[in-house]
This record gives structure tokens, C-alpha cells and sequence, in this order.
């Protein structure tokens, strides 16, 4: 009997241990699959580092979409709003400012964003005051752990179980103890029985047999793209009815890339020019108006770049007096230039978020993106700030004024969004070089290739563009992109020049649960 209770317990622990090993493994792997990166000034220069390598006094740049990496007072915001609601509960975006509108409560005041907030739309700048556990967010989360963890429905009820058996055993033995004495047994027979019944009411298969059940849940489980952290939670899993989860860098990579375009009244597959080469067969035309068009509207709305800065890693190993560590970032710099010259555009790194990194990606095999967009410069406004309004959930769209020369215009306001908000601000589609007015049958082709992307699961941006009349918008005009309600050009009439649609590739094939 020994030895088979060895035995059971021994496989019961090996399963249990290998399935929590396996799991736990690749949950840390998980967790450091991508680290958080964020855009911060050092050395004159907007560089992407690691969040867990700023210092406080490190200046950075947040825009829609970003986490904020640290604890941050504002030092310049334009429409810049942020998700409060893990801190103080708050489910609307606050509007962040430079000034300090609560100085006796900092979760109150403007000027303040917090670590691990969200950046829900505009941009902004801010200096780091606090890191790690010193932030708010650190503070609450040493508070939580300190919590003790609650127990699971299964293990209260193996606990109530072993409690009731235990009793039960403990008294039959303690009874036939008595009663053996009482028939005339010796004091050894009675220890003898008395552990013997003790024994037989414990079931010894009990472990073997929950284990063996939670694990064969999993595998199952396992089968079908769920991997279980904690065997116990496969029976806590039982009366769940909802799991929560972010999506974008969690079940996928993050990692936005082109997979259709919409112009001219047709859909092409957005095969990448670099990757593919010179002699495939592409279902677009680079030389086309259209194209040229959409290509434009992109790239001038997009406020993605190419990061060609050397890591901060490689530039803390510098060493010698000033002249020297000059000459050896200029030449590391060189050498990571040449480096990064032998990676394809899909690889490598950029500033900005998934989808306009994605169609950079894409556009600058084409045409070089800084070349291109250094012919169109952004107008500026009266306070020196570019004229140009951040993309915002409430009104769904970014716009770009932008130095554009026709034989009629000087100014052309570009705008990108979402594709039903654009095709409203809309009045006329581009089809090749041709301007025409949107019909019955352009809002039902409209909705046709809208449908089909959504149905896809991509994400659809929609583009359009306006060439203000020079003789009321001369050079010299000063546009006003302070506010979308009060702004001093047309916000309708606009020329939809196209779509493009793009997917994420899934991270993981596994859900995890807890």
C-alpha cells in the first residue's frame, strides 16, 4: 500500500509540475515576447528606447494609441486626452494641459499624466517625475501585492472535503481503539486496526484522480488554442461566461502591414514592392494618377518615420575624452546606417504607430518618404505650431494643410480616417485623373468594398484630399487647425482618392488563463 501511494503521488506531482512548468515558461516568454518601447529626446534627437530605461527628467513624446511609460507633468499638449479609468475609475478621456488645475489632489490636475494610462488621442510632450515603484500606478500595485490571494471554488471545496473525511477517519479509529481493548485485544492489535481504518477512509486516489481530470481538461483545452496557467483554473474556467482581453500587441504581433488597396473603382492586392521585386506582376500601378494620389494623400498624412538612430545600448559603451566619443558615434552611426541598409523596409525599425509605420513600409520602396514629403511642406499656424489636427476618436479623422502649388491652389488640406467619416466629408472620387461626383452607384461600391475589408478582419483607412482656391486661400493665408469646431477652411467637398486596408498577424495561437 506504501509503495502504490508513492507511486500515485509521484505521478500526480510530475503531471502537475510539468503542466505548471510548461505554462509558467511560456507566459514569461510571453511577457517579454516585446518590451515597451517609447520615443524619448536624448542628445538633441527623438530616439525609441526601452520604457524601463528612462530616468526621470527624460523628456517624451506620447501621441493617440501610446501608454504612457512613466509618471509625466505636460510640457506641450495638443489635443492631447488620456484614460484615467484604471486609476480613478474616470471612463471618459481627460483633456490634458500645461496647466496645474488641482494642486492639493495631482489625480485631479491637467498637467499630470500617470504610468500605464492611455493615450486615447491627440499628442503631446512631458517630462518624467517619477519611475517604477515610486509612480502611482507602482504604489497601488506593492499595495496589491501584499492582498492575499482568494482561494479557488475547487480548492475550498477539496479543503471542506478533506476536513469532513479527516473527522470521519479520525473518529472511527479512535472508536475501534476503544472497542478493541473492550473485546480483549492487545494495545498493538488496536494501533494496528486503528491505523488500518484510518487509512481505508482516506481515499488515497483522490489527488490522483483531480489531477488526472484538471489535466485532461487542459489538453483538451490545449487542442483548442487554450493554454492553463493553473490546473485548478480549468474548474474556475467552468462558470465563466466572458474573458476580456486586449487585442492590438496581446493576441497579435503588432506588427501592421498592407494587405489591400481600394482606388480607381477597383481592389489590388498590396503586395510590397521590395519584397517581391522589380519583375512580379503587381495588380497596381505605380505610374498610374490614381495611385500617385493615394500614394500623396498617404504619405503627407502619415507622420510616421524610419528610425535610423543607434540603439542607446550600443552608445553608453563609448568611452575616452569628448573628441573622441564624437568620432566614435559618427562612426558607429555609419556603421549602423550600413547595417540597416542591408534589411528589407519591412524590418526595419520606425517611429509612429502600427498602421501609418505600415503604410511607410509600403510607400517607401516606391518613393523615398522624406524626399517626398520635404516637396510638400506643412504650413505652419500664427504660434509657429504645423497646421495640422491629430486624429481623435470623437471626430475620427486626421488633417494635414500642406504647401501644394496647381494652377489653381497653393494649399491642399489632406485628411485620412476612418473610411465611413471620410467618404462623408466627401462630394467626388478619384477615378484615374478624372474628378467625378459621388452617385448612388459609388456609395453602393462604397459599401461593398467597406463590407469586404471588415468582413476580412483589416483595418481600413480612408483617404481624401481638397485643393484650396488660391484666390481665397492665398500663400500667405493663416489656417486656424486650433479646434475642429472653429477652424477658417471647408471641412466638406473633399476628393476621395482611395482606401487602404490592413491586417496584424496573430501573436499566439494560445488564450492563457490563470
Amino acid at each position: 500500500m506504501g509503495v502504490v501511494l508513492f507511486i500515485v503521488n509521484l505521478l500526480t506531482g510530475i503531471v502537475t509540475y510539468s503542466q505548471n512548468a510548461k505554462s509558467e515558461a511560456i507566459v514569461e516568454a510571453f511577457k517579454n515576447f516585446i518590451p515597451p518601447k517609447t520615443k524619448v529626446l536624448r542628445g538633441s534627437n527623438y530616439t525609441t528606447i526601452d520604457a524601463a530605461k528612462l530616468v526621470p527628467g527624460d523628456i517624451i513624446e506620447l501621441k493617440g494609441g501610446d501608454r504612457v511609460p512613466a509618471d509625466i507633468r505636460i510640457l506641450f499638449a495638443q489635443e492631447m486626452r488620456v484614460d484615467n479609468s484604471s486609476l480613478t475609475g474616470e471612463s471618459d478621456p481627460l483633456l490634458r494641459t500645461v496647466e496645474c488645475t488641482n494642486k492639493e489632489n495631482p489625480l485631479e490636475t491637467d498637467n499630470l499624466a500617470f504610468f500605464g494610462t492611455l493615450v486615447k488621442e491627440g499628442i503631446g510632450r512631458g517630462i518624467v517625475i517619477q519611475i517604477g515603484d515610486n509612480t502611482v500606478i507602482g504604489q497601488i500595485a506593492n499595495l496589491a501585492s501584499s492582498a492575499v490571494n482568494s482561494v479557488s471554488p475547487l480548492r475550498r471545496e477539496i479543503n471542506r472535503f478533506i476536513v469532513i473525511i479527516t473527522c470521519i477517519a479520525v473518529s472511527c479509529g479512535v472508536l475501534f481503539f476503544c472497542l478493541g481493548f473492550a473485546i480483549g485485544y492487545d494495545a498493538l492489535t488496536n494501533v494496528v486496526f486503528t491505523i488500518g481504518i484510518i487509512v481505508a477512509n482516506v481515499p488515497e486516489g483522490l489527488l490522483a484522480t483531480v489531477t488526472a481530470a484538471l489535466a485532461i481538461t487542459a489538453r483538451r483545452l490545449a487542442a483548442r488554442k487554450v493554454l492553463v496557467k493553473n490546473l485548478e483554473a480549468v474548474e474556475t474556467l467552468g462558470s465563466t461566461s466572458c474573458i476580456c482581453s486586449d487585442k492590438t500587441g496581446t493576441l497579435t504581433q503588432n506588427k501592421m502591414t498592407v494587405e489591400n488597396l481600394w482606388y480607381g473603382g477597383r481592389i489590388v492586392k498590396g503586395q510590397n514592392y521590395q519584397k517581391f521585386g522589380a519583375n512580379h506582376k503587381y495588380e497596381y500601378d505605380m505610374n498610374s494618377a490614381g495611385f500617385r494620389a493615394l500614394q500623396e494623400n498617404t504619405l503627407l498624412c502619415s507622420e510616421a518615420v524610419f528610425d535610423n538612430s543607434v540603439p542607446v545600448g550600443k552608445v553608453a559603451n563609448l568611452h575616452g575624452s569628448e573628441a573622441e566619443i564624437a568620432k566614435q558615434r559618427q562612426q558607429l552611426q555609419e556603421d549602423w546606417e550600413k547595417q540597416l541598409n542591408k534589411q528589407l523596409w519591412l524590418d526595419r525599425p520606425a517611429i509612429g504607430d502600427a498602421s501609418e509605420t505600415a503604410l511607410i513600409k509600403f510607400l517607401q520602396p516606391i518613393h523615398d518618404v522624406k524626399e517626398f514629403r520635404a516637396q510638400y511642406p506643412i504650413r505652419e499656424m500664427n504660434d509657429g505650431s504645423l497646421a495640422k489636427i491629430p486624429f481623435n476618436s470623437s471626430w475620427k479623422y486626421a488633417l494635414t494643410i500642406c504647401d501644394y502649388k496647381t494652377e489653381d491652389s497653393v494649399n491642399c488640406v489632406f485628411i485620412k480616417g476612418a473610411p465611413e467619416k471620410i467618404w462623408q466629408l466627401s462630394s467626388h472620387i478619384l477615378i484615374g485623373d478624372e474628378v467625378h461626383p459621388i452617385d448612388e452607384h459609388w456609395k453602393r461600391e462604397f459599401a461593398k468594398v467597406n463590407r469586404v475589408f471588415g468582413d476580412g478582419g483589416e483595418r481600413v483607412l480612408g483617404f481624401a484630399k481638397m485643393h484650396l482656391p488660391k484666390n481665397r486661400f492665398p500663400a500667405d493665408y493663416q489656417f486656424n487647425c486650433k479646434n475642429v469646431t472653429d477652424n477658417n477652411f471647408p471641412m466638406n467637398g473633399f476628393v476621395f482618392t482611395g482606401l487602404f486596408s490592413l491586417v496584424d498577424p496573430p501573436r499566439f495561437d494560445f488564450i492563457f488563463v490563470k
